[in-house]
């Protein structure tokens, strides 16, 4: 039997003690934003499913799943839930200087 994305959802709530609508809701609170990146994380560990099957059910794009299931197992020291790295990098603030749009400008700016 395989687990379903609205299975993922309530044991997620439960966990912490949301409900899915908060879950789904656009609010950036730091516990909901916890919250949905486990459940991304989860998502795409245990289902065959898309991140854009994921998305639409919680009300996100595939690249938002992507990015929280990344964050998600950066956070916690975990493995990529497919095996495989879903970005190559998560750039940090404080590391701008390496972000390839600003590296360039600041090439083109010392050759100038």
């Amino acid at each position: 039997m395989t687990i379903t994305l609205r299975e993922i959802m309530i044991e997620v709530s439960i966990k912490h003690q949301l409900t899915i609508e908060q879950i789904r809701s656009p609010s950036r609170l730091p516990k909901l934003v916890m919250a949905r990146r486990e459940f991304c994380y989860r998502a795409l560990r245990e289902t065959g499913r898309t991140p854009g099957e994921i998305g639409n059910f919680v009300r996100r794009d595939l690249h938002t799943v992507n990015w929280a299931a990344a964050r998600y197992c950066r956070d916690n020291d975990l493995p990529p839930p497919r095996g495989k790295e879903l970005y190559a990098k998560s750039y940090r603030w404080e590391d701008w200087r390496t972000w390839p749009y600003h590296r360039r400008r600041l090439e083109a700016r010392a050759n100038a």
